[in-house]
C-alpha cells in the first residue's frame, strides 16, 4: 500500500490486523471476567444477607442464635 511517501508492506498490515484481533479478543475476555466477578460478588452478598436475616429470625423466634446440645 502506498500513500504519498509512506509505504506499508503486506506483512506489516497482517501484523496490525493480528494485533487488532488479539486486542479485541482480550477485551472480550476481560469484560466477561469482570461480569463473572460482579456476579460472584452479588451472589456472595446475597448469601450473606440471607444468613443474617435467617439468624435474626431464628433469634427472634427461639431466643438464641445457634442450637447447642450438650449430651
Amino acid at each position: 500500500m502506498k500513500d504519498g511517501n509512506t509505504t506499508i508492506s503486506a506483512e506489516t498490515l497482517r501484523d496490525v490486523e493480528h494485533k487488532q484481533k488479539f486486542i479485541k479478543s482480550m477485551s472480550r475476555k476481560m469484560i466477561l471476567e469482570t461480569k463473572i466477578q460482579k456476579l460472584s460478588k452479588s451472589i456472595f452478598y446475597l448469601v450473606l444477607a440471607a444468613t443474617i436475616v435467617y439468624s435474626v429470625h431464628h433469634y427472634i423466634m427461639y431466643d438464641h442464635f445457634f442450637h447447642i446440645h450438650i449430651i
